[in-house]
């Protein structure tokens, strides 16, 4: 979920505040940002240092352990939301500070105007997350008023070499890892194959894993209704016999010493960058997966013939917003700071199709800037615009029409529109849930 190989180059120059002193580190002036690591360009950390302390964590449950007496800002995934809107711990976002104007030049002042700057996928998980959880917000009021969308993700399957048609032609993951894991069929390439020195690489998260393996449940025992394909757990109590059994829809089709796993994509990212040696396959998230295939800023960008992605139509998603803490709803001069910093981090020009203009040193706006660092699926449809429209012909003029193409369809997130996407978003579970898959995971994934 993370370039971190990045974060190393810069990380080692931030101010290291230890957990039992983060206050006095970040002062009283210091707005605190807590974000995953290398989710951030680090000329924007440059940018901002002596006014804002930017920290990172590794989970979500790692952000609500903190959030409350530490963080002024925080950029958690959807699930984890709800959870600090229900321990009442958000500030209610001011619209109308931000001096945002839809396309008809209104002002936004409140989420329901606010919708209008994000693309459809945005929209539709906006609406269907405030209709789940009706009873947190009041009437005019929906997810927007407490969060603002920072990047979307999707996790998928990349390999290198030659095209594989029987990979192509997969109905559903199912079938696609039934082909990857045939150690009998003669058709399986190398690629696929566990050795010593190629394995297939996976962000090491329990929560994204089994989101795939749920996900594969769901299409093995309803192949035909993709309405019934989604990534949650289906018992908000499941029992650990119960996640495994879920578990085992993935790791069955494996061997031992099939798959390697790090929590640091480091790892995964600088092995399937690499032309020649290193792992040939991984599942990671599609800005991990764009920026792999354009090179890893380490080496030449693949071409469509060397690097190959899944064109599954359900993938496991993740929405990650930002929030505020509502620590600082007495002071209001906090408060003020906090949103000039998020209007100009974040939401500067993001009304415009203005946020792509460039000078001698690069994007003038922080929030495209911040972007063409991450190369996550953008949430604004300002961005998503120029994405799909002069992004990858303006980056590098050198790219080929088919680079182009393998490019932006890492960043583009297709979802069947017989699948509600929805059903594709984590959901919170309760704490003895998260408990159990844990341990069903670390069991489980020893066996492959």
């Amino acid at each position: 979920m993370k370039k971190s190989f990045i974060s190393c180059l810069f990380a080692s120059s931030l101010p290291i505040c230890p957990l039992i002193s983060l206050t006095s580190c970040a002062g009283n002036n210091m707005i605190v940002l807590a974000n995953f690591e290398s989710y951030m360009n680090p000329d924007l950390i440059d940018k901002y240092d002596g006014r804002v302390n930017f920290l990172y964590y590794q989970t979500n449950e790692e952000i609500e352990s903190k959030f409350k007496g530490y963080y002024d800002l925080a950029i958690p995934s959807t699930y984890e939301i709800i959870t600090l809107l229900e321990k009442q711990w958000l500030q209610k976002i001011e619209w109308k500070k931000f001096g945002l104007y839809d396309s008809e030049g209104k002002l936004i002042t409140n989420g329901i105007d606010a919708l209008k700057l994000f693309i459809d996928p945005i929209q539709h998980i906006i609406k269907s997350t405030t209709n789940m959880y009706s009873n947190l917000f009041k009437p005019d009021e929906n997810l927007l008023d407490y969060c603002i969308p920072y990047f979307l993700q999707s996790f998928m399957f990349a390999y290198k070499g030659d095209a594989i048609s029987e990979l192509d032609n997969a109905a559903n993951w199912d079938e696609y890892l039934n082909f990857i894991g045939d150690r009998t069929n003669p058709n399986v390439p190398d690629v696929f194959k566990p050795k010593k020195t190629n394995r297939i690489g996976c962000v090491d998260d329990g929560r994204t894993f089994y989101d795939l393996c749920h996900l594969i449940k769901m299409q093995k025992t309803n192949p035909n209704n993709p309405e019934r394909w989604h990534i949650n757990v289906d018992n908000e109590n499941a029992s650990i016999d119960d996640l495994k059994d879920d578990f085992n829809y993935f790791t069955s089709k494996f061997t031992p010493n099939h798959f390697y796993f790090n929590s640091d994509s480091q790892v995964v990212l600088e092995s399937l960058s690499t032309p020649k040696d290193g792992n040939l396959s991984s599942f990671a998230y599609n800005g991990d997966i764009l920026y792999a295939a354009m090179g890893a800023d380490l080496y030449d960008p693949y071409s469509p013939d060397e690097f190959h992605i899944d064109n599954l139509d359900a993938k496991p998603l993740a929405l990650d917003a930002l929030v505020i803490n509502n620590k600082n709803d007495k002071n209001p001069d906090k408060l003020n700071k906090i949103n000039d910093l998020i209007k100009s981090l974040f939401l500067d020009h993001i009304d415009s199709s203005e946020i792509s203009e460039m000078n001698d040193d690069g994007y003038i706006y922080d929030p495209m800037t911040n972007f063409d660092f991450v190369r996550y699926t953008s949430p604004f449809k300002s961005i998503d615009d120029y994405v799909n429209g002069d992004y990858f012909i303006d980056t590098d003029d050198t790219l080929t029409k088919d680079q182009i193409e393998l490019y932006k369809s890492i960043y583009n997130i297709e979802v069947n529109p017989k699948i509600d996407i929805i059903n594709l978003i984590e959901a919170p579970i309760s704490d003895l849930s998260k408990s159990n898959m844990h341990w069903a995971y670390v069991e489980k994934k020893q066996e492959i």
